[in-house]
């Protein structure tokens, strides 16, 4: 079976990162099987076996690339390397190059196997009815996710013919985005504050659906909310782009009520921004500052300068961060962070990103930061 080697066909196989296999054997339901540390070479020898086996499905891990050889692929670092570019100091991925993801796929088609990903518009594992639990809906996050990465991409490769592909898509983008906040142009505050209608009356939860509300919840997050801004700044940059003045203009609009609305949230009296903007909520979090690190990484350094157009929320956001990071609330008493105040559980990948915008945008420096980095390793190994 042939393989488009086009980018389109790239993103198709991103858009699988779960990758769903499914044997079409005789049997009464799937049986899933997740393999998550075999190579594609050894899956292609084990593929007899497995079907033998009588498992339907197989999960496999992201196949694109991450931070390096051995990463097994949720860091991810280049959408568009699934083990064939020269980066990272490797090119193939921890589980092969590109050539064997391919081959593994066509002889899984040759013994009757098809590769499934989820239709347009709907997902695989996301279900309707659950409030703010593991596989609930998270619609908006997912839209932010894909905006900012496609803002990135385009600041990074100048791929103009991607820009285009998506031209209209990217509109209905700011659209969605914007009847997040609210459909009624006026109630807008630049915040989400609609849960998307596939939930069925559930709840809308964030990528840290792991931790508690204070940052598993999407409606009124303020780390969901910090993501809108850097979207909306996103939007504004490729729409100028495109040479849509009245959509560039909406998306700065829209990016200065959420950065007015966040500043605005700042409470005084706890000495931080609280983490969900409703219901009394006072847990502090240290991903709402996490989404600096788009506008920097699409050359928008301005937009995250105290002195920028933004200067009244970075300077919060500041403050925010200079008052949690400590022993008493977002610190453990070895050093490592602590993603939320109320939750006991962290995330490190996250923690990465959230020091590099501590370190390298903000410049900031906080009492006992030398032992973070050795708390984190320590973690690990």
């Amino acid at each position: 079976m042939k393989f488009c080697n086009s980018k389109t066909c790239r993103v198709l196989l991103l858009l699988g990162a779960l990758l769903f296999s499914s044997f079409s054997a005789n049997v009464r339901a799937d049986a899933l099987l997740q393999l998550f540390n075999v190579s594609y070479v050894e899956l292609i020898q084990k593929m007899p076996e497995l079907a033998e086996a009588g498992y339907t499905s197989l999960w496999l891990p992201p196949p694109t690339k991450g931070s390096g050889g051995l990463s097994v692929g949720y860091d991810m670092w280049d959408p568009f390397d699934f083990g064939q570019k020269d980066q990272r100091n490797t090119v193939r991925t921890r589980y092969g190059t590109e050539a064997e993801l391919l081959q593994m796929m066509e002889v899984a088609h040759d013994m009757g196997v098809g590769n499934h990903f989820s239709r347009p518009g709907n997902s695989c594992y996301e279900c309707p009815g659950l409030d703010r639990k593991c596989f609930s809906f998270m619609t908006c996050e997912q839209l932010t996710n894909w905006i900012l990465c496609a803002g990135v991409y385009l600041h990074k490769t100048g791929d103009v013919e991607f820009l285009s592909q998506y031209h209209e898509l990217l509109l209905q983008c700011l659209e969605s985005l914007l009847n997040r906040d609210h459909p009624d142009a006026d109630k807008r505050d630049g915040l989400m504050s609609f849960e998307s209608s596939r939930t069925e009356g559930g709840g809308e939860i964030t990528t840290y659906d792991s931790l508690d509300h204070s940052l598993g919840q999407a409606r009124g997050n303020v780390y969901l909310a910090g993501k809108c801004w850097a979207s909306y700044l996103a939007l504004e940059k490729l729409f100028m782009q495109l040479n849509e003045p009245a959509a560039a203009a909406s998306a700065h609009a829209a990016a200065v009520r959420c950065a007015e609305s966040l500043e605005a949230a700042y409470d005084e009296s706890l000495g931080f921004i609280p983490a969900v903007l409703e219901n009394n909520n006072q847990s502090a979090i240290i991903p709402a500052a996490e989404a600096l690190v788009y506008p920097w990484q699409m050359g928008l350094k301005d937009a995250v300068a105290e002195n920028g157009p933004f200067g009244g929320y970075i300077r919060m956001l500041k403050r925010h961060l200079q008052n949690i990071l400590n022993s008493d609330m977002c610190l453990y008493a070895d050093g490592g962070w602590k993603l939320s105040s109320s939750a006991d559980n962290s995330w490190m990948s996250k923690i990465s990103i959230s020091q590099f915008v501590v370190r390298e945008i903000l410049g900031m420096s906080y009492e006992g930061e030398e032992r973070a980095d050795a708390a984190h390793v320590s973690w690990q190994v």
